[in-house]
């Protein structure tokens, strides 16, 4: 590859992840399921058995119901089953309030659902009556209602007795019973009350119209449609169906990233423009809502918490270009960028070799990965991945360039006078000559026999060019045999054995 095209990648391999980053909003915890609620609330399943969770992961309901029914009144019921009843744990407001009722009443079919304030119930001995908005009886209880209906606009049409002993009467909210003042006949039975009037009939089969707010009793025609609808009052009067019109939660609307599947089967998360800013580790995934997202890790479930930032993971090598010696090992060093949510959490980061999966086995310090490979072609790809609590934060790749320097060392030693000068000394000229295309830097070492000054010391050679280091022999007499070597750190080497020194006298 062109040496240019590998220094324009190297200065181009800052690998990031985008400007955002996700943090756990809940660790993953022993949920077989986790659903969208409402904006900010969540449904949670475990043991078979229902709960809700608020979006940062705090419980709000415990998973003990069967069932969470849809809002009316404001209200959801939350109700588990035993036998054939289902017991009324609480409910939930529309605003995400939790009230737990603290005794145990059971709903009446077809009417489980709170009216004015008002839920009709059975207690544990079949008695009905109606709980306020804390679960607390408020009306009956006692034996006295033999039926009960839903409050409609405060009043509720209930009954006593059975059969043809069964008694019609419209109570408020006290439990003060309505008089109605029919003239010759007795009040057989009624509805409940719509747009401030009741309809009843008395024995003799003659329809009124009762007025609660003056309470005066007018004849009126028998409506074409005695159904009753959801409320207790006739449908062909209110134009109102049997159904109960629940209110349905609305769930949040899908926004920020969304799962794609990838190729080890796992999710993560692309942005909207398709970059990766999760990487796939989840065995499933849903869009963010609100910022938040429902993972599944094996058999466990967590929220993940999307985050916009200022700074983003990123991963630079310090240098454009690594330069090494043939059969040397290069010390790289990347500048690493971490999202400031992060910083102090602990994060992970290794780095493999992209072609062979090696680990070359880096160290993060502070805001700096460092790793040592042994080059085996100008250019080598790094696969990065940083990892915190259980989660893959992000992963990339960098490009490094690497140049193999050129050197090419010679040594010469000249020793070109065998009797010692004035100063007692023959003169040593060391010379390293670089035939290669590269300037090297070398450690030379120039020792020898007794009589030789030692001699340590690094330099510069120039591509083509030679440098030369000076010492001497210290002769104070004859001496035969004296030598000396010379060793540089790149491996040329040379000596000059066998000398014979004169003194200068």
């Amino acid at each position: 590859m062109n040496r240019n095209i590998l220094l324009a990648l190297a200065m181009a391999a800052t690998a990031t992840a985008g400007a955002q980053t996700v943090v756990w909003q809940m660790p993953p915890a022993d949920y077989a399921d986790i659903q969208p609620y409402a904006t900010g609330l969540y449904t949670v399943t475990q043991n078979g058995h229902v709960g809700i969770i608020r979006a940062d992961g705090t419980q709000l309901v415990p998973p003990a119901y069967d069932d969470i029914a849809p809002y009316h009144d404001g209200k959801a019921l939350l109700t588990r089953r035993q036998g054939a009843q289902n017991a009324i744990g609480g409910y939930l407001t529309a605003d995400g309030r939790y009230v737990a009722f603290q005794a145990t009443y059971y709903t009446i079919s077809g009417i489980d659902f709170y009216s004015c304030g008002m839920l009709p119930a059975t207690d544990a001995q079949g008695r009905k009556g109606y709980l306020d908005e804390n679960g607390s009886p408020a009306l009956g209880f006692n034996g006295t209602f033999s039926q009960v209906t839903p409050f409609s606009e405060g009043f509720a049409s209930v009954f006593s007795g059975n059969g043809d002993s069964k008694k019609y009467a419209l109570i408020d909210r006290h439990g003060n019973r309505a008089v109605f003042r029919l003239g010759l006949g007795e009040v057989n039975s009624g509805t409940n009350v719509f747009r401030g009037k009741a309809i009843i009939w008395d024995t003799n089969g003659k329809f009124y119209s009762f007025d609660t707010t003056t309470g005066r009793c007018t004849p009126t025609n028998k409506p074409y449609n005695t159904s009753f609808d959801y409320l207790y009052c006739f449908a062909g009067v209110s134009n109102r169906k049997r159904e109960i019109p629940y209110t349905q939660p609305t769930p949040p609307t899908p926004d920020g990233a969304s799962p794609t599947k990838g190729a080890n089967g796992l999710y993560g998360y692309l942005a909207p423009d398709g970059r990766q800013v999760v990487p796939p580790q989840f065995t499933d995934a849903t869009p963010f809502t609100d910022n938040v997202a429902i993972v599944a890790v094996g058999n466990r479930r967590g929220l993940l918490r999307w985050v916009a930032g200022t700074t983003q993971f990123a991963a630079t090598p310090d240098k454009r270009e690594y330069t090494y010696d043939s059969g040397e090992s290069v010390t790289c060093r990347m500048n690493i960028s971490i999202p400031e949510l992060w910083n102090a959490k602990g994060v992970r980061l290794t780095a493999h070799d992209a072609a062979t999966g090696q680990d070359l086995g880096g160290q993060l310090n502070g805001d700096t990965y460092t790793f040592t490979l042994q080059p085996q072609s100008p250019s080598k790809e790094v696969s990065l991945t940083a990892t915190a609590e259980g989660l893959t934060l992000w992963q990339g790749k960098a490009q490094l360039a690497f140049h193999r320097i050129n050197v090419v060392l010679h040594v010469t030693i000249a020793v070109p006078r065998t009797i010692a000068n004035k100063a007692g000394q023959v003169p040593v000229t060391v010379t390293i000559s670089n035939s290669g295309t590269d300037d090297g830097t070398t450690q030379v070492h120039i020792t020898g026999s007794s009589a030789l000054i030692e001699k340590h010391e690094t330099v510069k050679v120039p591509a083509g060019g030679s440098v030369q280091l000076h010492t001497a022999f210290a002769v104070r007499n004859d001496m035969s045999g004296q030598f000396v070597n010379v060793a540089t750190s790149r491996g040329a080497t040379a000596s000059r054995k066998g000398l014979n020194l004169e003194s200068y006298y």
